[in-house]
């Protein structure tokens, strides 16, 4: 959660409305997915991972959702 809001903290700064609501949903998601996926992308065995996505990741970025919509808001 804390992630999400540091990363938001930074795009907050976008001029453009519409693109800065996009991104403060997208960065937990990333965050979510990289954190999932980097035992993956330092060489462990990937046949498992994408079957038990989904029960790690959108909690994951259900956690970090308010943290980042509430530094955006």
């Amino acid at each position: 959660m804390a992630a999400s809001a540091v990363m938001a903290i930074g795009a907050a700064f976008i001029p453009n409305t519409i693109l800065r609501r996009g991104i403060a949903s997208a960065i937990p998601f990333i965050l979510a997915y990289a954190l999932y996926c980097s035992p993956v992308w330092l060489g462990a065995d990937p046949s498992e991972y994408a079957n038990w996505a989904p029960l790690f990741i959108m909690p994951w970025f259900l956690a970090g959702l308010p943290a980042s919509a509430t530094v955006f808001f």
